[in-house]
């Protein structure tokens, strides 16, 4: 992946999770999913908003990620403390803030996911922060087959 970061048609996106299969995770950001609510806060039908979208507005599934526009994922950083992962994360999205949206940024703003657990230490979980990127979408979004959800 390193080889990538100086290509103009590499884009990312940084991300969290503790889903112990790593393909469960890691494109959801792409579907119109239930909102990650904070602590307390009850569900009434808040939805996600992918950044990516298909031309005629319809949502990416994350096997259409895959295997038509080439998305691939690597975990960077693991920890069985939340909050080390959620500061991991934090910095590297910090860090590629001033990149442009959809065209190599993939996430809008930083620090939006879960902060914290009852139990911020499992012995069984592991936070994994991960970058999930492709190759294809900068000349898919330039043909217009994709766009961008401001």
């Amino acid at each position: 992946m390193d080889e990538l970061k100086d290509n103009p048609d590499f884009n990312f996106y940084i991300g969290e999770t503790k889903m112990h299969d790593l393909s469960q995770e890691d494109l959801r950001w792409l579907i119109a999913r239930g909102a990650n609510l904070p602590p307390g806060q009850g569900y009434e039908g808040q939805r996600n908003r992918p950044v990516l979208l298909n031309a005629d507005d319809t949502t990416i599934t994350m096997k259409t990620a895959r295997e038509q526009h080439g998305f691939l994922s690597e975990v960077v950083y693991e920890s069985t403390a939340l909050i080390n992962a959620s500061m991991v994360e934090d910095a590297l999205q910090s860090r590629f803030q001033y990149l442009r949206l959809g065209y190599r940024r993939l996430w809008r703003d930083v620090a939006k996911g879960k902060r914290s657990d009852k139990e911020d230490v499992h012995e069984t979980e592991v936070y994994k922060v991960f970058v999930t990127y492709s190759t294809t979408v900068v000349s898919k979004l330039e043909d217009g087959s994709l766009k961008i959800e401001y």
